[in-house]
């Protein structure tokens, strides 16, 4: 796949990072669906008509609208399992909830005699979409006999900055699979210091079938405070390191246990980060239980996360001078999920219960369903009440064409009114001229009847 313009690096060996440039990688999709990469599902639940924005190592990974109630996110390109999803859901009141999507599965492995590679020449582009500095990447994975796989790759700023990375992964069959990796970094600052240092990564996952329960684990162990990351170098104002500064050790752990058929499924998951020299820290706890009871689902969430901020008075030399505050959210949601028939079309009522810590308790009703002869106009009606906000609704409907996919909505809170539209598409050019299409993905078959 050859790409230029703005994109963003592979997150197999290093953190993806954005640029304006030229890339050239290996294209999962042309390989079957079986033959593809990884990418997380990402869940999380909408008190409101809200903005979904997910981030990978402060950039902006995937953004969309989402309606009152359980989302799902599942069409997100596989980046790697290097730097976790910062999910931000951006309510229509303006409040923000925000949680953490480990990626702790093993997406390095690759098959037998399968090599996966990307090369990436370019500027490295800001928040602001400014490109900065020139650098280079070039990364390659293989796969060896024995469920082995060797990875590395290099990164290149000039006499900026330099890294090289090796690791090896290995699926070990009933033992699950394990990989283990290091970086080594030399960096150079425009104040003529020079950092070198290095970074240490276990992964390991586990699924037990006769039990139902998968589990992953991951260890990040930044072993020197001189190692530094591209990102670090080349957009040292980056406002997440003014806020915490450089990691020591991270760590990360999930499981999901199918209870039974009859009883549904639990899933938990814990994530800890620590820095160097510093009392700050992020914690973030969730559970989730998911069941059915005839037509009928509902899930149990509940989340905790704690973020620990350290901000000094201006005194290097006195540590008493730091000023630390614990920043804690905990939310608690109930939704349920009824299918019904009416006049032969079948139509979805979904019920939401919202209650956060120091917040308001939210209410949301929608009603969903299908239309035409063809089941391929889709639509929704949202209401809902909260005891701070007031009341909230909206109607959306999307149609999927024979030449392009149309999509609608009107949304209205107290405080606002919203409109939005939208069109998506394929084009295929071929000898006898362009073909119109629904948005492509993977590869194209075209089929032309000539008379």
């Amino acid at each position: 796949q050859f790409t230029a313009g703005d994109s963003n690096t592979p997150s197999d060996v290093f953190d993806s990072v954005p640029f304006r440039g030229l890339q050239l990688t290996s294209d999962d999709q042309m390989q079957p669906n079986s033959q593809r990469g990884y990418a997380p599902t990402i869940r999380g639940i909408a008190r409101s008509n809200a903005q979904v924005i997910v981030r990978q190592n402060g950039y902006i990974a995937y953004q969309t609208a989402v309606s009152p109630g359980e989302f799902e996110i599942n069409d997100m390109f596989p980046t790697g399992s290097n730097g976790d999803y910062d999910v931000t859901v951006k309510e229509a009141d303006g409040s923000e909830q925000h949680f953490i999507v480990p990626y702790s599965s093993l997406p390095i492995l690759q098959r037998t005699g399968r090599a996966k590679y990307s090369v990436t020449v370019g500027k490295y582009r800001d928040y602001n979409n400014h490109a900065l500095d020139d650098f280079g990447q070039a990364t390659l994975l293989y796969g060896l006999p024995w469920g082995i796989t060797l990875y590395g790759g290099s990164q290149i700023a000039g006499d900026k900055y330099q890294s090289v990375a090796f690791g090896v992964g290995q699926n070990m069959q009933m033992l699950g699979a394990i990989s283990l990796d290091g970086i080594w970094s030399h960096a150079k600052f425009d104040d003529g210091r020079k950092e070198i240092g290095q970074s240490w990564r276990v992964r390991y996952s586990k699924g037990v079938v006769s039990t139902g329960t998968t589990f992953s684990l991951a260890g990040y162990r930044y072993a020197s405070e001189n190692y530094n990351s591209l990102s670090e170098v080349i957009n040292p104002d980056d406002d997440f390191y003014d806020n915490y500064g450089k990691r020591h050790n991270r760590f990360e752990a999930s499981v999901n246990q199918q209870i039974s058929n009859t009883l549904g499924s639990l899933t938990l998951s814990w994530v800890k980060e620590d820095y160097w020299h510093s009392a700050q820290q992020m914690e973030s706890l969730s559970a989730s239980y998911n069941n059915s009871w005839g037509p009928v689902s509902y899930t149990l969430s509940y989340s905790y996360n704690k973020n620990t901020y350290q901000y000094r008075s201006g005194n290097d030399d006195d540590d008493n001078d730091d000023d630390r505050y614990n920043q804690n959210d905990r939310l608690f949601t109930l939704s349920l999920h009824v299918p019904f028939t009416v006049f032969d079309s079948r139509l979805y009522a979904s019920y939401m219960l919202n209650t956060r810590k120091h917040d308001a308790t939210v209410n949301s009703t929608t009603l969903s369903g299908t239309a035409l002869r063809d089941r391929n106009l889709n639509w929704s009606l949202q209401q809902s009440h909260s005891t701070q906000d007031g009341d909230s609704g909206g109607v959306n409907a999307s149609y999927k064409g024979t030449y392009a996919n149309l999509n609608a909505g009107y949304n209205q809170s107290p405080d606002s009114q919203q409109v939005s539209y939208g069109i998506s598409g394929g084009i295929l050019a071929h000898e006898n001229g362009i073909t119109l299409s629904q948005p492509i993905t993977g590869a194209a078959i075209l089929i032309l009847i000539i008379p």
